[in-house]
């Protein structure tokens, strides 16, 4: 009888302690909604990368602004992958013109002697689009920290459904507190950003995706027969010098996007754009995990390909 009551009493006890828990969680998250938590360090200031412009953030009280965010974390397993209407931004230009806070990622938040990071594999995931071949990719912590810093401000439940954690309080700690590790912290009760379809990709997996497309485009996209639908149903012709200044054009526009040197998985390029143009590129890139310029850059290809194919029929 002894051992029941005392199995009985813990039990109790067990109870008590985990609704203190889980009362002092609800109370954290109230008054920390907008609140970056301190460093072990206290305020002391970090650097910071921002799309390789080093600057310096004071850590500590200072306000988490995700000027992007637009509707708060519900929790669920998996990110969404669609925006509602009333989710969407409201000014096309919002998801690009990103606050300082959208083109944080960390780079080097250690001491000199010890090695940078963000290249290492924090997780192995499955992917989302293979059919049949079921393929982990890589996940680095340059892209954990672009997740959590960047314009989609990934909430704690958004990036345990990315990492494919079961949404229970303790792997929530133990994801903090892997995160933690490596240098990583996001405050409890944030608000998120903006979430699209690209959100749930991986980093190595938007790049496959990106090669397949240009690959597609490339072998199997009918430049031919829409180039003589076009000559067909022109109402005035063009000369060849205008073509070939179109061709200029599109290399000229194909010439930026190629000096991209957004971060991607471990890809890590010197900048030669300016600030105003990387920066925003960044963004973009961020926003579709890699996806976006490979992709517009196999698209102005095909443009290319198509204006080669005018200027091969006025040739004759």
């Amino acid at each position: 009888m002894d051992a029941i009551a005392e199995l009985i009493s813990k039990r109790k006890r067990r109870l008590q302690a985990e609704k203190q828990v889980k009362r002092e969680s609800s109370e954290e998250s109230d008054n920390s909604l907008f609140k970056k938590p301190k460093s072990e360090a206290g305020d002391e200031m970090v650097k910071f990368e921002v799309g390789y412009e080093r600057v310096k953030l004071e850590v500590g009280d200072e306000e988490a602004q995700c000027s992007a965010s637009t509707t708060t974390d519900d929790g669920s397993l998996s990110p969404e992958s669609l925006m509602t209407p009333k989710d969407q931004p409201s000014s096309p230009e919002m998801s690009m013109e990103l606050s300082k806070e959208a083109f944080e990622f960390i780079a080097e938040q250690f001491k000199s002697t010890q090695t940078p990071v963000v290249d290492h594999q924090f997780a192995a995931v499955t992917g989302r689009l293979s059919l049949l071949n079921v393929s982990k990719y890589k996940v680095t912590v340059g892209e954990l920290a672009r997740r959590i810093y960047g314009p989609e401000c990934f909430s704690f439940s958004l990036l345990g459904g990315l990492l494919r954690r079961a949404k229970m309080p303790n792997n929530t700690n133990l994801l903090k507190a892997d995160l933690e590790k490596v240098g990583l912290t996001i405050e409890r009760g944030r608000r998120r950003g903006h979430l699209t379809l690209f959100s749930s990709l991986l980093e190595e997996e938007a790049l496959l995706f990106a090669s397949d497309f240009s690959k597609i485009i490339s072998t199997s996209f009918p430049v031919q027969p829409v180039t003589a639908k076009v000559f067909k149903d022109r109402q005035n012709q063009v000369s060849l010098d205008d073509l070939v200044k179109t061709k200029q054009i599109v290399r000229e526009f194909s010439a930026v996007l190629k000096a991209d040197c957004s971060p991607v998985v471990n890809q890590h390029k010197e900048q030669t754009l300016e600030s105003e143009v990387q920066d925003p590129l960044t963004g973009f890139s961020m926003m579709t995990h890699g996806f976006g310029n490979p992709a517009i850059l196999a698209v102005m290809s095909m443009f290319e390909s198509f204006i080669d194919a005018q200027i091969a029929v006025l040739n004759v």
